[in-house]
């Protein structure tokens, strides 16, 4: 049985709010939080191999960005790199060798923020833009949107 300790670094994702889980870099998770505030924008660019993209409503002031392998290590089958300026988060995935059961999953403001996802086929899932703008490729992959009231939206399955 897991200790307090053990628990509290290494939670399930949706056991805690996204505010009081650590930043985390394992060889299967990466964890990332980031400041943001009204207006700010979430980039996402998931390469091949991602099978998942869920854009879903987190705290006031946050966005927060984790990344899960569900066949072992990320490293050997892509590359993440995580970007943060005045506002704008940028999330881009390099492939490094074909990998499959990478899932990317994000939290962002509900109100006042954009987001930009950009997916090799993977199904993308948003669950709220309010007075921001919404742009979704999934590259063939199924789209699922939630509650949009977007000052502008685009949305191309490519399949």
């Amino acid at each position: 049985m897991a200790t307090d300790v053990e628990y509290r670094d290494r939670p399930p994702i949706d056991a805690y709010y996204v505010s009081d889980a650590p930043d985390v870099t394992e060889a299967c998770r990466l964890f990332r939080r980031f400041t943001v505030g009204v207006g700010c924008r979430l980039t996402l660019t998931a390469p091949a191999g991602v099978t998942e993209v869920d854009v879903g409503v987190g705290e006031l002031e946050e966005i927060a960005v984790e990344v899960t392998s569900e066949e072992g290590d990320i490293e050997p089958q892509a590359t993440f790199e995580f970007t943060e300026s005045n506002g704008a988060v940028a999330v881009t995935g390099t492939p490094v060798a074909m990998g499959k059961g990478l899932k990317m999953k994000a939290w962002v403001p509900e109100r006042f923020c954009s987001v930009d996802v950009s997916a090799d086929g993977a199904a993308v899932k948003v669950k709220s833009v309010i007075e921001a703008s919404l742009r979704v490729h999934s590259g063939g992959g199924a789209v699922s949107l939630g509650t949009v009231r977007a000052s502008d939206a685009e949305v191309h399955t490519g399949g």
